[in-house]
């Protein structure tokens, strides 16, 4: 229980910074975390490939993690 609190809590600090995110990246992990479609349905939507969309997804959380590290080490120096 305290992994899955501790996660959304992660999930929500990212996502409140997808701004830095390229548009495309960010509208798929908004509708992904935000409108909770499937990657499936977000190529649907986008009119994109699976893999395109995977990509932009991994990419995005790639960024916003690499972004809070920066960051915090930023804030704690």
């Amino acid at each position: 229980m305290i992994n899955k609190k501790q996660n959304e809590k992660e999930m929500f600090i990212l996502l409140t910074s997808i701004e830095i995110l390229p548009s495309e990246t960010a509208k798929v992990l908004r509708l992904h975390y935000d409108s909770k479609l499937s990657l499936k349905e977000i190529c649907m939507v986008m009119n994109k490939s699976i893999s395109t969309v995977r990509n932009h997804h991994n990419r995005g959380i790639f960024l916003l993690k690499k972004y809070h590290r920066e960051n915090k080490a930023k804030l704690i120096s």
